[in-house]
């Protein structure tokens, strides 16, 4: 399961079938979880890999809080 939400979604499951490469589209924000459900719906922090996050001009190096992304409000590509 891939937990995401946003303007738009685009995965990649590789050749083995254990990793995915997400990008997210999200419009307007200022915040972005990255989590996954937990047995019992409690939130636990994805440990996402190669995480880039931009913006129109540039990309913003921003290190996930407890799986938050925090960043000034606006529109961003979010890869991992």
């Amino acid at each position: 399961m891939i937990p995401v939400s946003g303007i738009s979604f685009s995965a990649t499951l590789d050749d083995e079938g254990y990793r995915y490469y997400a990008t997210v589209l999200v419009n307007e924000t200022g915040r972005y979880d990255l989590i996954q459900p937990g047995m019992v719906g409690e939130r636990i922090p994805l440990q996402p890999i190669n995480l880039t996050v931009r913006n129109e001009t540039s990309s913003l190096e921003i290190t996930p809080d407890r799986g938050e992304l925090k960043f000034p409000k606006g529109n961003y590509s979010i890869s991992y």
